[in-house]
């Protein structure tokens, strides 16, 4: 099968537009549909539901996601091997939620870059049953996100805490006014939506949710508001004095864990770069030690 009519159909899949899609893979939009349709013939079945004024996936089409991203991310796995320098004696496939990477994966890649210099890095954004699934397939080594999974034959370890805070781009506001007035909720997790469920059982559903802290700092700037967000995230903004904690507001702490299949036949690798992360001096350097201001 062809590669580029699956990555054409994520596309389409991820912006439910065919003009986007386009644009984005830099064709036209009838290469777009000539692709989809020949994806559908090879399926034998069609992968979207058309109307006048949207496009969303057919059954078919949601089950076919997961797999095209499986599909995709092994065969760019396979080609780094297969045009592997001889310099680099090993391939590491490593993943994470888009929140961890803005929040201290960004900062893990560039360190692990720099002690390992024959292990050749592919680093992956995904959603956490996509990594998931790409660690039970094999076409992912190594998968950092906030949940632990309980699995058979997968393998976990805890690697860091990380502390969210509330923080708000009015100063002197009471918890109550925070999370009721232009509240973003952000998801962290189904551990965070516990807790926070728990904290504010009362409050009005927020009108904003984002899945990346990143974006919600953005806003917060812009629009103002309030959210939960990431020490290391927002520290030089309360320095600044751009945005402030609120005061009296429960501090979540989140634990980041190191998924990996107990099958993954780079073990080894895996441990050496896991037993380096979680070295006290390499901890200590992690943008979420920074201390916060009040």
């Amino acid at each position: 099968m062809d590669t580029e009519l699956l990555r054409t159909f994520l596309e389409v899949s991820r912006t439910r537009h065919f003009g986007r899609a386009a644009r984005n893979l830099f064709v036209s939009q009838s290469t777009i549909s000539v692709r989809i349709r020949m994806l559908e013939e090879s399926i034998g079945a069609p992968l979207f539901v058309r109307t006048h004024k949207d496009i969303q996936l057919s059954p078919v089409g949601k089950r076919l996601v997961t797999h095209a991203e499986s599909i995709l991310t092994a065969w760019t796995r396979a080609k780094q091997e297969v045009v592997c320098q001889e310099e680099i004696s090993d391939l590491l496939v490593m993943g994470g939620v888009p929140s961890l990477w803005e929040m201290l994966l960004d900062d893990w890649l560039k360190q692990v870059y720099e002690q390992f210099p024959k292990l050749g890095i592919i680093a992956e954004v995904m959603s956490d049953q996509n990594l998931l699934s790409a660690i039970q397939n094999e076409s992912l080594d190594l998968a950092f996100t906030f949940d632990n999974p309980q699995i058979s034959n997968f393998k976990s370890q805890e690697i860091q805490a990380v502390s969210l805070v509330l923080v708000s781009s009015q100063p002197k506001l009471s918890v109550s006014e925070a999370v009721s007035r232009d509240y973003v909720y952000v998801d962290w997790g189904s551990t965070f939506s516990f807790q926070h469920a728990k904290f504010f059982p009362d409050i009005p559903a927020p009108r904003l949710r984002v899945s990346v802290g990143r974006v919600a700092k953005e806003f917060l700037l812009r629009h103002g508001g309030a959210a939960y967000l990431p020490v290391s995230l927002v520290d030089k903004d309360l320095r600044a004095r751009r945005l402030y904690r609120v005061k009296g507001a429960p501090e979540v702490t989140r634990s980041i864990y190191a998924i990996s299949s107990t099958n993954n036949a780079k073990t080894g690798i895996i441990a050496n770069v896991l037993e380096y992360l979680t070295r006290s001096e390499v901890i200590a350097h992690m943008p979420d030690k920074i201390q916060s201001i009040v």
